[in-house]
């Protein structure tokens, strides 16, 4: 059902969960399409009021090359979403896309085969910048990176990739309340360098965002090398400014895959996340979980039913 009144389009979907979307639309058009600049989408949610002890804002970037795409959410991605809203309990979700399709997470307990406690979900439609410091951003996985920064700046809260899977959210926690921010590394390439698949920020306009924005991608963006301005500057950034941020050991850094030494012992639980590196958009629940990995493992941990299906 929609209801458009002064340019504001209200609409409720009849599903499972139900979805009130705000949009405001501006006179921005490109190749004759009007696109969104801003769209508000609540989910309902059951969780109880006063769950959390502290307000926290869980960052998704998604992005499409084409606002046409309408690409749903597969089973890795779902799984490291669900991982953050049963060990991380953020108060909201904020999805930054280029879509404004309500539907990117509705797949998820299908594919899953669970129930999920959602929290509140709003949805910020972006639209791509396409250069950077007068340079054609070539990656569309560049651009994610760029919101990914923007998000945290001016929300603040923490920023995940969906392939980042939460172990002990409350550590993770618990590191932002005692930091300005975090971040994690990188050690496969050799020398280290930052990783943003992970990055979390206390308070809105923090330092280290913002100087990763300026310095990284305003005034040295290289278009032709991803990993120079995502990973190696802001590393470079971090080491010259090193009171913005904390680095978090072990979420990131686990090159061929092990836990940074911790992978297979009685504390692998107490790593704050792992960021596994996979990309498999046909994998599906019965094939993880007879995975001999740590993403099998984890996946065996968090869905429940799962553990006569190891091996």
């Amino acid at each position: 059902m929609c209801f458009a009144s002064s340019g504001v389009l209200l609409v409720t979907w009849y599903s499972e969960l139900l979805h009130l979307v705000d949009i405001e639309f501006s006179n921005l058009r490109r190749s004759g399409a009007i696109f969104p600049l801003f769209i508000k989408e609540e989910i309902a949610s059951n969780f109880a009021e006063g769950d959390n002890e502290e307000e926290l804002i869980l960052h998704y970037v998604r992005l499409y090359a084409s606002w046409k795409t309408k690409t749903p959410l597969g089973f890795l991605d779902c799984l490291g979403l669900y991982s953050a809203i049963i060990n991380l309990q953020p108060s909201v979700i904020y999805l930054h896309t280029t879509n404004p399709t309500p539907f990117l997470f509705l797949n998820c307990e299908k594919l899953l085969d669970v129930t999920i406690k959602w929290p509140p979900i709003k949805t910020l439609v972006v639209t791509l910048h396409y250069v950077m410091n007068g340079q054609y951003i070539r990656e569309i996985a560049h651009e994610a990176d760029i919101y990914k920064l923007k998000a945290v700046e001016e929300y603040g809260g923490i920023v995940l990739d969906f392939d980042v899977l939460v172990i002990n959210g409350s550590s993770l926690r618990n590191s932002l309340r005692s930091s300005e921010c975090v971040i994690c590394y990188e050690d496969q390439y050799g020398p280290l360098i930052a990783n943003g698949g992970l990055l979390g920020c206390r308070e809105e306009h923090a330092r280290f965002p913002q100087l990763v924005l300026e310095e990284s991608y305003k005034k040295n963006y290289h278009a032709g090398d991803w990993l120079y301005n995502s990973a190696i500057l802001p590393w470079d950034i971090f080491q010259r400014h090193n009171d913005t941020a904390t680095v978090l050991d072990g979420p990131c850094n686990h090159a061929n895959g092990n836990w940074s030494g911790n992978y297979g012992t009685d504390n692998w639980t107490s790593l704050p996340a792992y960021h596994s590196y996979i990309h498999d958009a046909q994998a599906r629940r019965e094939k993880v979980l007879k995975w001999d990995s740590p993403v099998g493992e984890v996946a065996r941990w968090l869905l429940p039913g799962s553990f006569n299906l190891s091996g």
